[in-house]
This record gives structure tokens, C-alpha cells and sequence, in this order.
């Protein structure tokens, strides 16, 4: 609901953004920059979450850490990158990682039209003109990207 968005996310609401989904708790915003709305995506400390409906990549570290996410995407084929570029690489998915304190919060994806795409916790998915657009109190700062070849 945009009133929820525009009240979590006042940076967000600043900037302007398109809501692109309904409401859902199916997927987080790491299961969404992954491309997988079927999953929540999530670890615990020192292993997987037994829960129906929650996943972590077979091989990523487990842990709160950024390591611990930037090596569940490494297992699905990005790797880590300079920057989110001017706009969409030809042959290329790219993605924007968020952290607090060392810990990571918030992942988003960049669009073919070359707005980025956050899953905004239970709340719906948003398009928005840069990924430090939705960086604050529950999100984080940008702490790095990452790239993947897409694949045919």
C-alpha cells in the first residue's frame, strides 16, 4: 500500500517510484534480485532455515554478514562489479547490495529500461530511478554490485 511504502521508505517516496506488484510475503528482496518470486530467501547464523517456504543457495555461506550474501549470489553466477553503471550492460543482469554495520539488508535489480526494482519487505515490489533511492532505516547504504552474464 503506497501509504505504508511512502511512511517505511521516505527516501523512496522523495525520489517517486511506480508500484509494480501486489502486496506479498511469498519473497523477499533478495529472492526478488535473484529473480525467484517463489522463495524467501534467508539463512540463519550457522545454517539453513528449516521452513517450508524459505531457501539459501546449496554452497553460500550462512551468517548475517554481507559475505554471507554476496556468496549466495556468487553461487547462482554474479560476481562482484565496480559500480551499477550508467544503465543496463548488453548481456548482463546487474544487481545492488545494501548493508548495516556489516550485516546485509536489501538487494535490488536493474531493469532493462534502466530503472532498479526493490522488493520492499512483505510489501509489493517498486521501480525506482536509483538504487540508493530506497537506502535508510530499514535498508541500509549501498555497500556494493554485482553482475552475471545473462543466460540464454
Amino acid at each position: 500500500m503506497k501509504e505504508d511504502i511512502d511512511r517505511h521508505y521516505p527516501k523512496l517516496a522523495d525520489a517517486g517510484y511506480i508500484i509494480t506488484s501486489e502486496e506479498t510475503p511469498v519473497y523477499n528482496c533478495i529472492a526478488w534480485a535473484a529473480g525467484d518470486t517463489n522463495r524467501w530467501w534467508e539463512c540463519g547464523a550457522d545454517g539453513p532455515i528449516e521452513e517450508p517456504g524459505v531457501y539459501w543457495p546449496e554452497g553460500a555461506r550462512y551468517g548475517f554478514g554481507l559475505e554471507a550474501l554476496i556468496s549466495a549470489f556468487e553461487v547462482i553466477g554474479y560476481k562482484l562489479c565496480l559500480d551499477g553503471g550508467p544503465g543496463p550492460e548488453e548481456g548482463y543482469d546487474r544487481i545492488a547490495l545494501n548493508a548495516e554495520g556489516g550485516e546485509w539488508r536489501h538487494a535490488a535489480r536493474l531493469l532493462k529500461d534502466g530503472r532498479w526494482s526493490s522488493k520492499l519487505g512483505d510489501l509489493e515490489d517498486a521501480s525506482h530511478e536509483a538504487p540508493g533511492d530506497v537506502c535508510g532505516r530499514y535498508n541500509g547504504e549501498l555497500a556494493c554490485f554485482m553482475r552475471r552474464v545473462i543466460q540464454p
